[in-house]
């Protein structure tokens, strides 16, 4: 009996200590190779930058292979869908984005375990990035569509408008995407944005399965789902608005040409994000895994 207290003992240790600090603590290291060649040699971090590779890596490097772009993807290099997870503009953002993911990817790792956890980051991180490219397409058919159709001229008949049409949307075209091609989306937020997904519809779920067993309780457990959903809520109401007031067709010129990257956000990255969580959560792990409780 002794023994097998203890096994549990270690057992139970084992998934709600080291498993998910080995896990987390390994994708939070990925971070660092990009984080230190970002920073000034000067500084703590940055003195890493003497061991050489993967450590001081150039801007080219980073902005080429562990940056999102369109250029990046015009040009072939998809795997930077993934790599962008691990790299971040500064300290400021990597600190914000590992808060988030210590404390959602701790929970789920919890009640679901390291291969939902993973497949929610990667998953939502490559949805997030098909998002956002979805978002740069829809911006630049947008742009070369401001100005009125040479086919509306049709006094210059109906071959010289045909030419007229093409050059413009070439034309359009090439000024959209000197712009915008090149900007980088970096960071982990679109894997957040999976996990956060996944942790608010198994929240909800909880909820109504707890008020129809016992009824709602007042406890930590209520105050501490609420607060996610709350929070949750946030960020995705404002990812919404942000992607609502880009997509209109405004009459400036400038107003659409910028919209891309208005505020240097990726909310299209976001959504893309919470969308993978919330079809993942109901296709893949909905009644056919059984939470574990914390």
């Amino acid at each position: 009996m002794l023994h097998v207290v203890i096994a549990d003992k270690k057992m139970s240790l084992y998934e709600d200590l080291y498993s998910p600090a080995l896990t987390l603590g390994t994708l939070v290291s990925l971070n660092v190779p990009c984080l230190v060649s970002r920073l000034p040699r000067d500084s703590p971090l940055g003195s890493l930058q003497r061991l050489g590779f993967p450590f001081n890596m150039t801007n080219n490097t980073l902005d080429r292979h562990f940056s999102f772009s369109a250029k990046n993807i015009k040009e072939g290099r998809y795997h930077t869908c993934l790599t962008c997870m691990f790299n971040h503009v500064g300290l400021g953002h990597f600190n914000g984005n590992m808060v988030f993911l210590l404390a959602s990817g701790y929970d789920l790792h919890i009640q679901y375990g390291r291969k939902h956890l993973l497949l929610g980051f990667f998953g939502g991180g490559v949805s997030g990035c098909i998002s956002q490219f979805s978002l740069y397409l829809y911006q630049q058919i947008k742009w070369e569509n401001i100005l009125p159709s040479p086919k509306s001229w049709s006094f210059l008949g109906h071959t010289l408008t045909i030419h007229l049409t093409r050059w413009q949307k070439s034309a359009l075209g090439n000024i959209f995407t000197r712009v915008n091609a090149w900007r980088p989306c970096i960071g982990c937020s679109a894997g957040l944005a999976g996990l956060l997904a996944i942790q608010a519809c198994s929240n909800i779920v909880e909820l109504i399965r707890q008020s129809r067993k016992t009824g709602i309780k007042m406890d930590f457990n209520l105050l501490y789902r609420l607060s996610q959903l709350s929070f949750t809520s946030l960020v995705l109401f404002e990812d919404i608005y942000v992607l609502a007031g880009s997509a209109m067709w405004e009459k400036n010129m400038l107003s659409n040409l910028i919209a891309y990257s208005v505020d240097g956000v990726g909310h299209a990255a976001h959504l893309g994000g919470f969308i993978f969580g919330f079809f993942y959560y109901f296709l893949v792990i909905y009644n056919r895994v059984t939470p574990r409780e914390f």
